[in-house]
């Protein structure tokens, strides 16, 4: 698959020099990029993979506690978002049904649609949900999205190698046994699992720029059309260096 290189926009905006290796699987995260917030898409933290602008149906900005719906701008391959001078920006990704053959290719249908190209291996409803902390001057509070990683305190104050502690939440509750990528954009990462109360403490890996990310699969109520509804969060942010501002 082709991708559109960003990798000096990157480097020059999200201080990512820090970042050399990949993910192992695709994820929805957002970055600043010209003043504008792009959704990124892919496990490489330079570049983006190309994606469906259409899928990207929700995105807010927050400052002062106040949240206001965003315009979501949309390219051939790629959807940005003008956030202003916003603390957090949040956004929604919905995929909606995907299905895998065990010939190993994926089809954006469900699985009964999947079925008559060939055998079904996995099918699912997916919905990525992306949130980006600008700055340190927002507290972080639950935004009502199905599953959320809430830092207990915005993880922007944290140096490299500080403790966050976060919770977990699914539909407002908590989720236990949730784990948690604590790198999401290398492959240097922890797997953190969440206690009883959807409780978890995560150590910030990089000075710069972080993502976090947690899954979590239900049964879809329809087995005909998938087998599960698939949801992932993806939290970013920049640690705080010593002699910086904010």
């Amino acid at each position: 698959m082709r991708r559109t290189s960003i990798a000096a926009i990157l480097l020059g905006s999200l201080g990512l020099c820090g970042l050399h290796s990949v993910a192992h699987a695709h994820g929805a995260w957002l970055a600043k990029l010209h003043g504008d917030y792009h959704v990124m898409w892919g496990h490489d933290p330079s570049k983006s993979d190309p994606y469906k602008p259409a899928e990207i149906t929700e995105a807010r900005a927050i400052k002062n506690g106040m949240s206001r719906p965003l315009s979501i701008m949309r390219a051939d391959k790629f959807a940005r978002m003008d956030a202003g001078d916003a603390n957090v920006v949040s956004a929604t990704m919905l995929s909606g049904f995907r299905s895998r053959t065990t010939d190993g290719k994926y089809h954006g249908l469900n699985k009964a649609e999947a079925a008559k190209l060939g055998e079904v291996q996995s099918s699912a409803y997916r919905t990525r949900f992306m949130v980006v902390y600008a700055n340190d001057r927002e507290e972080p509070k639950p935004l009502g999205y199905e599953l959320e990683l809430l830092p207990q305190f915005n993880p922007s104050k944290a140096k490299k190698g500080d403790v966050v502690p976060v919770q977990v939440l699914y539909k407002g509750q908590p989720l236990a046994n949730a784990t948690i990528n604590d790198n999401f954009l290398s492959h240097h990462s922890n797997k953190v699992q969440t206690d009883a109360q959807g409780r978890a403490n995560l150590t910030v890996a990089n000075e710069g720029h972080n993502a976090w990310s947690v899954n979590h699969n239900v049964p879809y109520p329809d087995p005909q059309k998938a087998d599960t509804y698939s949801y992932s969060t993806t939290v970013t942010f920049f640690s705080h260096t010593a002699g910086s501002g904010h």
